[in-house]
This record gives structure tokens, C-alpha cells and sequence, in this order.
């Protein structure tokens, strides 16, 4: 958009699939679409295409680019100017709510599979005969309520048109929105973490062609549903679900998060060193009471000292007395093949940090990652 415009600056990677699937829009082109129009109608003179990574929309026939986008607006699947909400939001805390900011512009996503009443969100839900049962109601707060003696038990909810290909299932709507505004592949969403296995048992009748993969919460109660659905799964970082994620870090990471999939009967140990990005049979994690890996001193070491992308970083130059980094720290950039082993400086540590952020430690602190850094130096003495 041009500098000034009261419309916003739409990323393609953020809404560009969503609109597609929308309006069931076809490629024609690399990272271009046609398709009937929001405003006039028609069969494919309507198009969207990504233009230097922004999101661009036109319609050959009637060109009305402001009512085009009033239709988009109206439909959900962009913001309107003043809720605008970049890719990477903050995630809200108690002090951000009000009573009138709907709460998908609060979880940063479009409104898929969703209508609004006032400023509440609502979705409808369904049950194994694909027949409506009830609604959900979300409020600006995040409270979610049910129709009045609607039975949640496998009962599911849509964004997208599940049928063949890949679909996700994931607990909530605002995750599922997420998973599908990143991948363009449709979503089910279970209601919540008990109601996932039961859903998952009902899916391959309804849909026989579609291949399953479990968009899991992080934590517990999310691993545990994970696993008993009998399907693959894609976890987040240790206690996020995927919304966290794309508050956090936008949608390419959701894309490549949920592409890395843990086979199904996976432990829940097990999925969490995958999830850590280690595996090593011989370490010892002190898990958490939800059975996720956090950051302290004992699990970093277990990393830093056994794992293989660490375990030869880091010794201790007994002739010299100096702590040396022996080879690339993980995710460091330049060319590993002209790095020579040197003394630590203090830059290392901020990259170790750095390092553990990125893959799920969000709490990583320089200060443990120094008292285990230089503890793993003298675990690996060398004398040249």
C-alpha cells in the first residue's frame, strides 16, 4: 500500500493463503490466483498475487478496489484498517482486554470458519453426521460458552473444507486458524484436549481421503490427546500451542513447526527431546509436572554435553588455561570449514542463549548458560 493509505499493508505469507481458500481461488501462477470476485462475481476475473511479499488484489471486471476490500473486510479474512495486527503480535495478558476488540484481532488471525455477533465471535459446531449441533461463543475476554445443552462429545469444529490431502486437527479455533493462515491446509478442531481422541476416531470415516496430522498443544494434557489420536503430530516449543507460535515468531514458523512431524506412539519423554531438537538415548531430562523439558542448569548440561550438535563446542585448554570454543556453535553463522578453535569471548554465550530461545527454551538466561558453558569446558580437557 501506498504510504498514507487507510487500507493496511497485507503480507502474503500471512493472509494470502487465506484468501485463496476463501473464495476458492485457483493458481495461476507462482504465488498467484484467480477466481470469482468478493465484489462483482464472475469466474476468474478476479485475482490476488504476492507483489515484493505484500499481498495485491484486482478485479479485471470491475476494478472497484474499495469495495473489494469491503467485502474481504466484511468476510474476515483480512482486518479492517484500524484493527490492523502485524504478523508477529504480542501475545495479550489480562491488562490488554476490553469489552469490543473481538478476539480474533486479539489472536492475530482472520476471521475462517467464524462469524461475528457484536464484537463476539462465533463458530459453529458439528457433529459425525457433518450435521450443526450448536455454536461457540468467544467474547472479547477469551470466555468460550456452548449452546445450551449441546453435547461437546465429538463434536468438532471447521476452518478451511476438509476432503482429501493433508488436514490438521488441533484443540482450539484460534490455533486452527493459525495452522491453515500458515499452511493453506484445512483444520478440525476438537473443542479441547479430551475431545481430541474421540474426534480423531470419527475422522477417517468422514473424510477417507484426507491424511491426519495432529497440530498438538505443548503441554500435558496436549501430548497425552496427541498420542491416543494414533496419528502424527507437530508440537510447538515446550507450553505454547500454535497460536503462541505465530504471535511469537509469524506464520512461517507455524508453517515449518508443523511440518516436523513425531510419529505416532511416541512417549511423551520421547516427544519432548524431539521437540528440544535432541535425542540422545543416554541423557537424563528433569521433566516438568505438564512433561516438558524446561531450562535449568541440569537439562542445558545434558545438551551442552551429550547432545550431537554440542557435545565437541565447547573444552578447556589445560596448557593454556583458557575455555575454548572447538568448533561452530549451532545456528552461528559464517563458513564452518575456515572456523580454528579459539578462546570463548563473551559473544558465545549470548549465541548459546540465542540457541536455546530458538529451539523452545524461551527462559534460556545468559547467566545458567554461563555457569554450564564453563562447566562443560572442564568435562572436555585437552592438552595440545
Amino acid at each position: 500500500m501506498q504510504s498514507g493509505s487507510k487500507y493496511p499493508t497485507l503480507h502474503w505469507n500471512e493472509y494470502g493463503q487465506a484468501v485463496a481458500a476463501h473464495y476458492n481461488l485457483q493458481p495461476s501462477g507462482k504465488e498467484r490466483y484467480n477466481g470469482p470476485c468478493p465484489h462483482c462475481g464472475g469466474t476468474d476475473r478476479f485475482w490476488i498475487k504476492s507483489h515484493q511479499g505484500e499481498l495485491k488484489v484486482n478485479c479485471n471486471q470491475c476494478g472497484d478496489f474499495k469495495a473489494i476490500y469491503a467485502e474481504m473486510e466484511s468476510d474476515g479474512v483480512i482486518p479492517k484498517p484500524e484493527a490492523q495486527q502485524p504478523m508477529a503480535i504480542k501475545k495479550p495478558d489480562v491488562t490488554d482486554f476490553d469489552d469490543h476488540t473481538p478476539y480474533h484481532i486479539r489472536k492475530g488471525v482472520s476471521l475462517i470458519g467464524a462469524s461475528l455477533d457484536g464484537h463476539t465471535v462465533v463458530i459453529r459446531i458439528f457433529n459425525s453426521d457433518r450435521e450443526q449441533v450448536g455454536t461457540q461463543r468467544i467474547t472479547p475476554d477469551g470466555r468460550k460458552m456452548f449452546s445450551k445443552g449441546m453435547s461437546q462429545s465429538g463434536a468438532f469444529g471447521v476452518v478451511g473444507k476438509p476432503d482429501s490431502g493433508t488436514v490438521y486437527i488441533a484443540e482450539g479455533w484460534a490455533t486452527s486458524v493459525s495452522v491453515y493462515m500458515a499452511t493453506g491446509n484445512p483444520v478440525i478442531f476438537a473443542l479441547n484436549s479430551g475431545n481430541l481422541p474421540k474426534v480423531t476416531k470419527l475422522l477417517p470415516d468422514l473424510f477417507a481421503s484426507a491424511e491426519f496430522v495432529v497440530a498438538a498443544d505443548n503441554d500435558e494434557p496436549g501430548i497425552k490427546a496427541a498420542q491416543a489420536s494414533g496419528f502424527k503430530y507437530a508440537l510447538p516449543p515446550a507450553g505454547m500451542d500454535w497460536n503462541d507460535v505465530h504471535a511469537a515468531n509469524g506464520l512461517d514458523a507455524v508453517k515449518s513447526g508443523v511440518e516436523n512431524l513425531i510419529a505416532a506412539g511416541t512417549t511423551l519423554e520421547a516427544a519432548a527431546r524431539e521437540v528440544a531438537g535432541v535425542s540422545a538415548d543416554d541423557m537424563n531430562f528433569a521433566m516438568d509436572s505438564k512433561g516438558a523439558i524446561p531450562f535449568n542448569h541440569h537439562n542445558a548440561m545434558e545438551i551442552i554435553t551429550k547432545s550431537e550438535d554440542w557435545r565437541h563446542v565447547f573444552a578447556f585448554d589445560e596448557f593454556a588455561q583458557r575455555k575454548m570454543v572447538m568448533q561452530p556453535i549451532p545456528g552461528s553463522a559464517g563458513n564452518p570449514d575456515k572456523f580454528s578453535p579459539r578462546e570463548i569471548k563473551d559473544s558465545d554465550y549470548i549465541s548459546v542463549v540465542r540457541w536455546f530461545n530458538l529451539n523452545g527454551f524461551l527462559r534460556a538466561n545468559k547467566n545458567t548458560v554461563c555457569d554450564v558453558v564453563d562447566a562443560s569446558c572442564h568435562e572436555n580437557i585437552i592438552s595440545p
